[in-house]
């Protein structure tokens, strides 16, 4: 029998005989280190140990395709919360599908940190539309992917904010943008140079609105 039809039968008999603790010391994370059960659990048997997640970290890193279905659908429902390590260790697929169904809203603080290092394109190209074409209902999580980007970023952060018409943008991103900016000033070189002529247009142009 394939591999995954045995773990899978694993799993169900220890489900049928009421979950025992005894004998069953090798389906614990800590001890399948190489994921021989984990990846295979099935998704209605993963779905319940979810919400104990916080007190008994999950192997991710382990996971395959059934128990990530089991997760992704969990986040999307609100029934369980997106980490850090989730992101980390997400298939692009179950990404895709969190950023498609519910954009930026499901992610925060450390997870969206590790957004960055997953697709920075991505989120490249949210910064980069908003830039153009502002939506204040936009901001919360502009300002959110700007606090959280990495300085492995800066460049292609500046780059995305020359030639757009910032001034147009939110009270709130437009304060972003000019952290934004600063911040890559402060780098120096030659970054700090290319960012200084965008963050002095900026203010000049502030300075003229706010005048007329």
């Amino acid at each position: 029998m394939p591999w995954p039809d045995v773990a899978r039968a694993v799993w169900l008999s220890w489900d049928a005989a009421e979950r025992p603790a005894e004998g069953a010391d090798f389906l614990l994370p800590e001890n399948d280190t190489e994921g021989l059960f984990w990846a295979h659990i099935p998704r209605e048997l993963l779905r319940p140990l979810l919400a104990d997640t916080r007190d008994k970290p999950l192997p991710f890193e382990r996971l395959r395709e059934e128990p990530w279905a089991a997760i992704e659908e969990a986040v999307l429902d609100g029934s369980l919360a997106a980490t850090a390590e989730m992101v980390t260790h997400a298939p692009e697929t179950v990404l895709d599908s969190w950023l498609g169904r519910s954009g930026l809203e499901l992610f925060g603080g450390d997870a969206l940190a590790a957004l960055w290092q997953r697709v920075p394109e991505r989120l490249l190209r949210v910064l980069s539309l908003h830039f153009e074409a502002p939506s204040p209902a936009e901001t919360a999580q502009v300002v959110a992917l700007l606090s959280a980007l990495p300085t492995s970023r800066l460049n292609e952060a500046v780059d995305v904010t020359l030639d757009k018409p910032l001034v147009r943008l939110p009270g709130a991103s437009l304060g972003a943008v000019r952290r934004l900016l600063h911040r890559a000033v402060s780098e120096g070189g030659a970054l700090g140079r290319r960012a200084y002529p965008a963050l002095a247009s900026l203010e000049e142009k502030l300075s003229v609105s706010r005048r007329a």
